[in-house]
């Protein structure tokens, strides 16, 4: 309770005219007023700064996925480019094809558990796409 409150309260305050109890009670009021309006604009502040940190990370990490994304297609360029991984990626397609779903499942699962890396096979894989992609880049 600020001093103003307090003198509005005591007795010395309850003797003041209609117009002066008035004054006072809004001197009061207003600066209540700009306290919370102070505090408000605090929080937005801070909530501005949150955001714009969030921004700032977002798009260092977009530029990075970016940049990645980058590398990856030139890997497949250059996979693309040789006959070997063409060839192997034709007979592959070619077996995906012809396997049904069920088949093409137990292959991959078999071809994953016999080397370093595995691939987990999509559980409800719908349709099976050819690869390559038929996109040029």
């Amino acid at each position: 309770m600020s001093e103003d409150e307090r003198f509005l309260a005591s007795e010395e305050g309850k003797r003041l005219s209609s117009k002066e109890r008035q004054r006072l009670r809004n001197k009061v009021s207003a600066r209540a007023f700009r306290s919370r309006k102070k505090e408000y604009i605090s929080q937005l502040e801070s909530g501005v700064a949150l955001t714009t940190q969030d921004v700032i990370n977002l798009r260092r990490e977009n530029v990075a996925l970016l940049s990645e994304n980058e590398r990856y297609r030139d890997l497949i360029r250059s996979l693309l480019r040789q006959p070997t991984f063409t060839l192997s990626l034709n007979n592959y397609n070619a077996d995906c094809h012809s396997l049904s779903a069920a088949q093409l499942e137990q292959k991959v699962m078999h071809h994953s558990s016999t080397h370093e890396y595995s691939v987990q096979p999509k559980q409800d894989r719908q349709e099976q796409q050819a690869w390559p992609p038929q996109q040029q880049w």
